[in-house]
């Protein structure tokens, strides 16, 4: 995995600040997976921008496992099966109503190609001790046509799994 540079970073930030503006105004949406999996079991979550969206997706993401997961993520996957949805709201909970967003969150397809191995994921938890939780935290934009598959494999029975995702969208 290559360095940084100075404009990754400042994506990122930036990524970030988005979404936190827009959590206090109920403009952005929470997209949660949630899931037990077994030793070896591998769960793909895919986050898709469809081309035709005309907005750009600030992301930023959550892991919260029990025990070791590794994983990779990869972007511009091509989608051989469409998956499920994961469950969605809005972050104004007074609100019930969420806006129709452009960006999917989907578990559970079928997922070929794109640039493998772009980000290892891999947690120092030990099998069957939770010590400390693990938390992992990122920020994307993810441009219109574009999406990010995250492969995570759990290396534990019974392993609680959760992968949020805080989406704010921007107009272009």
């Amino acid at each position: 995995m290559g360095k940084r540079t100075q404009k990754d970073i400042r994506r990122s930030v930036e990524a970030l600040s988005r979404v936190e503006q827009a959590i206090p105004d109920g403009d952005a949406a929470i997209h949660r997976d949630a899931a037990t999996l077994s030793d070896g079991q591998t769960r793909p979550v895919l986050v898709q921008n469809p081309a035709d969206s005309g907005v750009d997706a600030y992301v930023s993401q959550r892991i919260d496992t029990d025990n070791q997961i590794t994983g990779t993520v990869r972007q511009n996957v091509t989608v051989d099966t469409a998956g499920t949805a994961v469950d969605k709201f809005n972050t104004d909970i007074q609100d019930s109503q969420l806006d129709s967003t452009q960006v999917v969150v989907e578990q559970g397809g079928s997922y070929s190609g794109g640039d493998a191995n772009q980000l290892p994921i891999q947690t120092s938890g030990v099998q069957g001790q939770r010590s400390t939780p693990f938390v992992a935290t990122a920020q994307y934009v993810i441009r219109p046509g574009a999406n990010l598959l995250y492969d995570i494999t759990s290396q534990a029975n019974s392993n609680d799994f959760v992968i949020e995702f805080a989406v704010a969208e921007r107009e272009r």
